[in-house]
């Protein structure tokens, strides 16, 4: 989960993915300063929104071979 350290629902994503661990999902949490709601929309402009979308790929990635192992 990506959230903004400016985000108005940094409190509700972090309780929820604490929740959600708490159930046994894999999550992440990355808090990232300075950025807007959903800035993953400027991929190609944001070199940030580029970064966060590889995360999101790998993280996806090692899901998906944890499942297959």
């Amino acid at each position: 989960m990506h959230v903004s350290e400016s985000e108005m629902l940094l409190d509700d994503a972090s309780n929820y993915a604490r929740r959600a661990q708490d159930q046994g999902s894999p999550v992440v949490l990355q808090t990232w300063p300075g950025m807007l709601h959903v800035w993953h929309m400027f991929a190609g402009i944001l070199p940030q929104a580029d970064e966060a979308l590889g995360e999101i790929e790998e993280f996806i990635e090692s899901c998906s071979s944890a499942t297959r192992s």
